[in-house]
């Protein structure tokens, strides 16, 4: 899907203050998220994102096992550079220095790359949730674009909280209304896209 035309009409946005900054605020499910959600919008200020220094791991300590950081590489075009706990537990392996296309398989190709890119190059944010049927692994995801100290856009920073649940089909066909991603524009603060 390309740009939203009808995405200012939705009301959904990140502004840094007033109601279009609830809203979204309001579409995160976890509570920890939310917290990585209000850390960040204080960390970036009055920029497009906040440089990585800007973030305080102690401010956002009890959401810091759920977090991953990927960089650009020019050897494997995005590589993980940080991977708390919970993250490594839900791949099964240490993912901290691997290549995005080796730990995420085909869909880093078909999709992921090309949201990471428009993510850095347009500062923009990503909310999603995303059940796995075979697995019964439910995951909420948030993330956002980080500059290095000269506003360089070079990294996705973002959290991942992964819920394991036995769900009978009925709840997991309903659960198909709710997976999905929306991408979110730092300056405007209206929702630009949604991806699945």
């Amino acid at each position: 899907m390309g740009v939203s035309q009808a995405a200012p009409e939705r009301g959904i946005g990140i502004e840094l203050s007033g109601r279009q900054e609830m809203r979204v605020r309001d579409v995160i499910d976890h509570s920890l998220l939310r917290d990585f959600f209000d850390h960040w919008i204080e960390a970036r200020g009055d920029r497009r994102m906040p440089r990585r220094r800007d973030v305080d791991p102690t401010r956002i300590a009890k959401v810091l096992p759920h977090v991953w950081i990927y960089r650009r590489d020019p050897e494997c075009v995005y590589r993980c550079v940080l991977a708390g706990e919970e993250i490594n537990d839900a791949w099964g392996d240490p993912i901290n220095g691997r290549c995005a296309g080796e730990v995420l398989g085909p869909d880093f190709v078909t999709h992921v790359r090309r949201r990471w890119d428009r993510m850095l190059d347009e500062a923009l944010l990503t909310h999603g949730i995303q059940r796995e049927r075979s697995q019964y692994k439910r995951v909420e995801r948030l993330a956002f674009p980080i500059a290095d100290n000269d506003d360089a856009p070079i990294q996705i920073m973002g959290a991942s909280i992964y819920r394991w649940d036995r769900t009978d089909e009925a709840e997991l066909a309903a659960s198909a209304r709710i997976a999905g991603s929306v991408v979110y524009d730092t300056c405007t603060g209206f929702a630009v896209d949604e991806a699945v």
